[in-house]
């Protein structure tokens, strides 16, 4: 009997706390101003994991996470628990150097490391969760950097994980400028976090925004695809390690190639640019996807795919670009 009715005492309360999470998410709201993967974050808000193209165990992952950690232990910090934990990280302490005959250094390897505190503080559970998801991301990402080496651009890969680092800072730091710390959206938003990186059931809300936007309502006979094609290769000059970008040199975008509805799959485009040998010319093939840009091979490196910006992307799928 003792039994049974502890049982009971456990059902009430687990129904009471779920009752009490579904009651804050439904009445919260997260502010998402001028954030760029605005879609991202409000479907880890909203409890949509499905249509999350950031998971788990993936670098993306955990430099979100990180990047929250961080920018919550410095923004909130008077609003942690008493049973907070200091965020630490590893330096090397001591290296072991080996040389040559000629005294050349030909290696250098860490022997002991240390830990090193931070003076900045977070939650257990946001520390558990940060370490567990870190050891999945270094499993996949050594195996990640094994097919990168052996790809047509090995460079690129670390252009893209630059700017997707630089892409998650600003954005996290947006997510705590434009939301109170003790705020239901944060609380909310963080509880899916959680529920998220330990594959549990997000907790949903009445609103589900849906996977995809609706592309149909794009106007693709009339479409400014020389402002495309401007932006798309703009944003990807950011990660130019050498060469610099001439804005507004897009010039002689054609449509070489379209579907059966009319939607095009492959513009190639002429641009301009400064480098060594001072201003040169180039060229880029922007290939689509249903109607949306996917890849751009430029000239310089015409094997390597280089994704389009997603913010690009969502400003054609609200026709912002028609004419």
């Amino acid at each position: 009997m003792f039994l049974n009715t502890r049982f009971l005492k456990s059902v009430v309360f687990l129904m009471f706390f779920m009752q009490s999470i579904t009651a804050i998410a439904q009445h919260a709201t997260l502010q998402t101003e001028e954030i760029q993967e605005k879609d991202e974050l409000l479907n880890i808000y909203y409890g949509q994991f499905q249509n999350l193209s950031m998971l788990p165990g993936t670098l993306s992952f955990d430099l979100f996470l990180q990047s929250y950690v961080y920018e919550k232990a410095r923004k909130c910090a008077a609003y942690l628990p008493e049973d907070k934990i200091e965020l630490t990280y590893e330096e090397c302490a001591e290296e072991y150097v080996e040389s040559n005959g000629y005294g050349v250094e030909i290696s250098r390897t860490c022997v002991r490391w240390r830990t090193v505190k931070t003076g900045l503080y977070t939650t257990p559970e946001l520390h558990s969760a940060m370490k567990s998801n870190k050891g999945a991301s270094q499993n996949n990402t050594a195996k990640t950097m094994v097919e990168m080496l052996n790809g047509a651009d090995p460079f690129q890969y670390a252009r893209n994980t630059v700017r997707t680092s630089k892409t998650i800072k600003s954005d996290i730091a947006l997510l705590f400028m434009n939301n109170d710390c003790d705020g239901k959206g944060l609380k909310v938003f963080e509880t899916n976090l959680l529920n998220l990186t330990y594959g549990r059931k997000g907790v949903t809300t009445h609103y589900v925004p849906s996977k995809t936007t609706d592309i149909r309502a794009v106007d693709y006979g009339n479409q400014d695809y020389r402002a495309l094609a401007e932006d798309l290769i703009y944003d990807q000059s950011k990660g130019w390690l050498l060469n610099r970008y001439i804005a507004n040199s897009a010039t002689n975008v054609t449509i070489s190639n379209k579907d059966q509805e009319g939607k095009p799959e492959v513009i190639t485009a002429n641009y301009s640019y400064t480098g060594i040998g001072g201003k040169l010319n180039g060229w880029v093939k922007i290939t689509f996807n249903k109607g949306l840009p996917y890849c751009l091979y430029f000239h310089d490196n015409p094997r390597a795919c280089n994704p389009a910006a997603k913010h690009i992307i969502k400003k054609l799928k609200k026709n912002q670009y028609a004419k």
